[in-house]
């Protein structure tokens, strides 16, 4: 089996991103904090918000050459911090050690560029909640959010994940 591959998304993969977008928004058990978002146009919107360009900030998931997923980061040039984006999965891939796995690749891409990562995640969405759990995130915030869904933000300190 070919590794997990984190790959900046292409023109080719909108179509994927679009349909995982609705997937997310429709399957409660998948509901990301933020960015919620509907389909790809309110997604490239949010990417647009941090006057970034898609392809520097939305990641596709591959395993085994298929994409299972997409994630990302959204930052500004120049921010010493980042938020992830999602992550959001084929309904198969929807389990604790995946998106532990998911996580740990993104926040290694993150190394040296950020010092602190955040991530808001739906509190009905109790796999990715158990994730972060596990991966000893820092509680900053549970809070209303956008449409109204209670989510919780957690940080992690870069600074300190590498001196543990």
């Amino acid at each position: 089996m070919k590794p997990l591959n984190l790959r900046p998304a292409s023109n080719s993969d909108l179509n994927v991103i679009d349909q995982l977008c609705q997937l997310s928004w429709h399957n409660q058990k998948q509901w990301v904090g933020y960015p919620r978002v509907q389909h790809l146009e309110e997604l490239q919107g949010v990417v647009n918000e941090f006057d970034n360009q898609f392809h520097h900030c939305i990641m596709v998931i591959e395993l085994e050459g298929q994409i299972v997923g997409f994630t990302g980061l959204l930052y500004k040039e120049g921010d010493h911090e980042a938020h992830i984006v999602g992550p959001v999965l084929l309904e198969k891939y929807h389990t604790i050690a995946f998106y532990k796995i998911v996580i740990e690749e993104v926040v290694s891409k993150c190394l040296n560029t950020f010092e602190t990562v955040h991530i808001e995640v739906a509190l009905i969405n109790k796999i990715l909640l158990k994730a972060i759990d596990e991966n000893k995130w820092t509680t900053a915030t549970i809070s209303p959010s956008n449409m109204s869904i209670e989510t919780q933000t957690f940080s992690l300190n870069l600074e300190r994940a590498l001196t543990l």
